[in-house]
């Protein structure tokens, strides 16, 4: 039981942070919180998407979609309000995704798919 307590103690402490996107700090993600094609950088991004845009596009993409899902998911645990991820067409959010990495190269790609989910339009489902 002392587990189950500190694992969703931890959870919604981490999940809080999500509330106030521009003070994400990812690096208390890396490492054993966070894998895959989100905990790389801006940089590597741009560089797998020279080599092959599609393949880049699929892999990342794919990534975001469950990055944002599973905070949307949270969102619901918490009657926080949610973000409509059908919102924008496919191709406007890997525009988007594009934009942020080639503006912030330095950043991690979770922050471009944070920055993505906050500009998508908020959700509020019926009770």
């Amino acid at each position: 039981m002392r587990y189950i307590l500190s694992f969703f103690t931890v959870l919604l402490v981490n999940t809080a942070s999500f509330a106030y996107p521009k003070d994400l700090d990812v690096s208390i993600l890396t490492g054993v919180g966070m894998m895959g094609a989100g905990s790389t950088s801006c940089v590597q991004f741009g560089m797998d998407y020279i080599k092959s845009p599609d393949l880049a596009e699929r892999i990342f993409f794919s990534w975001a979609q469950g990055y944002m899902s599973q905070r949307n998911a949270m969102h619901v645990l918490l009657d926080a309000t949610q973000r409509d991820l059908r919102g924008w067409q496919v191709a406007e959010q890997k525009k988007r995704l594009r934009s942020f990495c080639s503006e912030n190269p330095r950043s991690d790609f979770v922050l471009a798919v944070n920055d993505l989910y906050m500009a998508l339009p908020e959700h509020r489902p019926a009770k």
